[in-house]
């Protein structure tokens, strides 16, 4: 009898085996059909770590949880967008869907539907995220009647190319249109807004803005400013003989104001022939060394290889190695320039001081510094709202100035700050009075840092409220002297650090 039992019992564990096995394969194989599996799906943290605090342009699906056709109609065309080498669209937003009755983490943490945390009363709907990082109240809800209108059509490539129109006219844009050769044109383009910055001109033969182009101004516009044009006698003093359907971009070697508009013809001491449908290939080294790519693939042979492709257009701007000014902090009047009042932000609320705490002063402190540097540059930072209507879309950069310091010759600093070692980065909005600190190693690692400052700035990080007793004006920087050597410094650390220490002492001795 017992002896059955164990066998029996055997049989049934086998069956349960067997058949959990056979519905695995089924899962999986269910998983493999799935037309959707390359287009991302928000689920959980999703919305917090990967849309509220990117600094990309969302487009996002959000259907119900049971059976719905224009919902899947919606998830195959923003699968299309996402994925298809031909569209326009790829490199720009990035594109997901969300099941609206799924529940995501909330603000404080606790769970809540799709639904409700983005206010969906209709589906499927396109919610758009503009570039960031941004709070939650930043999401637009596209018209809805305009969205079914278009899922209702039945031809599908007239579906999606209303669709794909829709989604192209909120994209904002930071690129200036030349629409004239005089020198006024050049000469407003060159030095009106930040003249400190390079310039980039694409010619083309089409007088809209590409979307590729689009997302570019706003990626590179702390390092370029962008303008477009299709006019053929300012092509002419580019060497550009037409405007061909294959447009040519031209980067300045120079900073804006210093770029000389009055000549009859540019030379490639002005302006470098980046990519274009020329192909004309440089015999000698380009001047600047910062686009010493750009000479890598010219070959008259092979056009492809300067196609204006996003990716090849990209690493063109990117390998500029030239960053961002980063002010130092080395008196109470520089402290007070830069962050307290800066001229730039008066009376903004929003405005966030980025520091950069190091071990070292200038000369063994390069890389700290260097890393810093860097970590401004890639800061897109921006912010942007809309009210769901085409073109609403108003995106400006986020008013945040970066700097650093010494930190062991500015040690009141970081006794206020509660700051542990460094070097770190202090993000403090002086008018708020929060702050929130990002320790790291020696060499700094930029990645960490950058998702630190964004999650900061997306509100997916914790701020620590300032008490009150601190007056930023007074309390935090004070004037010094720059030190003869590191052991100077330190020695004059350890030494007011045993003076607080004292003074704490007597203070509480006093209260008892």
């Amino acid at each position: 009898m017992y002896k059955k039992t164990i066998i029996v019992a055997f049989i049934l564990r086998l069956i349960l085996f067997i058949s959990l096995f056979i519905l695995s394969l089924l899962f999986q194989s269910q998983a493999k059909k799935s037309p959707y599996k390359n287009l991302k799906r928000l689920q959980k943290f999703d919305l917090y770590d990967s849309v509220i605090s990117s600094d990309d342009l969302w487009a996002i699906g959000v259907t119900k949880a049971k059976k719905c056709k224009l919902c899947k109609k919606l998830k195959k065309i923003l699968l299309e967008l996402s994925t298809v080498s031909t569209s326009s669209l790829r490199h720009v937003y990035k594109f997901a869907w969300a099941d609206g009755y799924e529940y995501v983490e909330g603000i404080d943490g606790d769970e809540i539907l799709f639904k409700d945390q983005l206010k969906i009363k209709t589906f499927p709907s396109i919610v758009l995220f503009p570039y960031g990082p941004k709070q939650l109240k930043a999401s637009i809800i596209l018209d809805k009647k305009e969205i079914k209108d278009i899922l209702q059509i039945k031809e599908y490539k007239l579906r999606l190319r209303k669709l794909k129109m829709l989604l192209k006219k909120f994209l904002p844009s930071k690129v200036t249109i030349l629409d004239s050769a005089k020198q006024k044109v050049l000469r407003k383009f060159t030095t009106e807004e930040d003249p400190n910055l390079r310039r980039v001109i694409l010619f083309s033969k089409s007088s809209v803005v590409s979307p590729m182009y689009k997302k570019l101004s706003l990626q590179f516009d702390r390092r370029y400013v962008f303008g477009q044009s299709s006019n053929l006698k300012l092509a002419n003093k580019f060497g550009l003989d037409n405007i061909s359907s294959s447009s040519s971009l031209f980067i300045s070697s120079r900073k804006g104001k210093n770029i000389n508009v009055k000549l009859k013809h540019f030379t490639n001491k002005t302006w470098i022939s980046a990519t274009s449908s020329l192909a004309i290939p440089y015999s000698k080294p380009l001047s600047s060394p910062s686009i010493k790519i750009l000479n890598d693939d010219h070959d008259i042979n092979n056009q492809s290889k300067n196609a204006l492709t996003y990716e090849r257009v990209y690493n063109i701007l990117n390998s500029n190695e030239e960053y961002v000014n980063v002010s130092k902090i080395t008196s109470k009047k520089a402290w007070m320039k830069n962050c307290i009042k800066n001229s730039k932000f008066q009376g903004n609320n929003n405005h966030i001081c980025i520091i950069g705490i190091f071990q070292f002063g200038d000369q063994a402190g390069g890389q700290e510094l260097e890393a810093f540097q860097e970590l401004a540059t890639r800061s897109i930072l921006r912010t942007g709202y809309g009210d769901g209507s085409k073109g609403s879309i108003q995106v400006e950069r986020m008013p945040l100035s970066f700097m650093w310091t010494y930190g062991e010759l500015q040690d009141n600093l970081m006794t206020q700050f509660i700051i542990s070692r460094l070097p770190c980065m202090l993000i403090i909005n002086p008018n708020k009075r929060y702050y929130s600190i990002r320790y790291g190693k020696i060499p700094l690692e930029i990645e960490p840092m950058h998702k630190f400052l964004f999650a900061s700035l997306s509100g997916n990080t914790k701020l620590v409220k300032l008490p009150k007793h601190i007056d930023l004006e007074n309390d935090i920087i004070e004037d010094r002297k720059e030190y003869a050597s590191e052991d100077d410094a330190f020695d004059l650390l350890i030494q007011e650090e045993k003076k607080r220490k004292k003074k704490k002492k007597i203070r509480q001795s006093d209260e008892l």
